[in-house]
């Protein structure tokens, strides 16, 4: 899935509304008052679920894909049009 914006490239500074909003709120980056906290994820990988802040597990599941909840999909399988959410 190709990202709406691409938060890597260019001066922030140059951005516009709509790309600061995203990119702050998915990559931490261009937000009013500087770029948010970042993290190291690779750092207690292993005992991610055990170990990291909430903020990390957020921070580094958005941005890198790691240390995101898991889902089991066949749970609630019966009802799912009615109980599961599009996230």
């Amino acid at each position: 899935i190709k990202p709406l914006h691409n938060c890597h490239v260019g001066d922030d500074k140059t951005w516009d509304h709509r790309k600061h909003l995203w990119c702050c709120s998915n990559y931490g980056r261009g937000c009013p008052g500087g770029d948010v906290q970042t993290f190291d994820c690779s750092a207690g990988f292993s005992q991610w679920k055990r170990e990291w802040s909430e903020d990390k597990k957020l921070w580094c599941c958005r941005t890198h894909g790691r240390g995101c909840a898991e889902y089991n999909c066949q749970h609630g399988q019966a009802s799912w049009q009615k109980d599961w959410t599009a996230q």
